[in-house]
């Protein structure tokens, strides 16, 4: 008895991984989407930092810079950015 108890609760955990692994599979079609858009939405502000920057607007395209560095926090090249737009303003004054 014990056997088919353990055949049975070994179907039962399999059945339950596979609920688990077609519920994850359905949330990461949905993830993917999202994640596209958050790098889309990185862009924006990044380019729109550099446009700013580019019209001497330092502080709008400071916080551009900022929250391109919220969204995607190890691009390199936002910081470097952001970080020029600060020696700028620190001349300005």
């Amino acid at each position: 008895m014990g056997l088919r108890r353990s055949g049975l609760a070994q179907l039962v955990d399999q059945a339950i991984e596979f609920i688990e692994r077609a519920k994850l599979d359905r949330h990461l079609a949905d993830l993917m989407p999202l994640t596209m858009a958050l790098d889309a939405l990185f862009e924006a502000h990044f380019n729109l930092g550099n446009a700013l920057q580019s019209l001497d607007k330092l502080e709008p395209a400071l916080s551009s810079f900022n929250q391109a560095i919220r969204l995607k926090p190890d691009y390199a090249d936002a910081y470097n950015n952001r970080g020029r737009v600060h020696q700028l303003l620190l001349q300005l004054d």
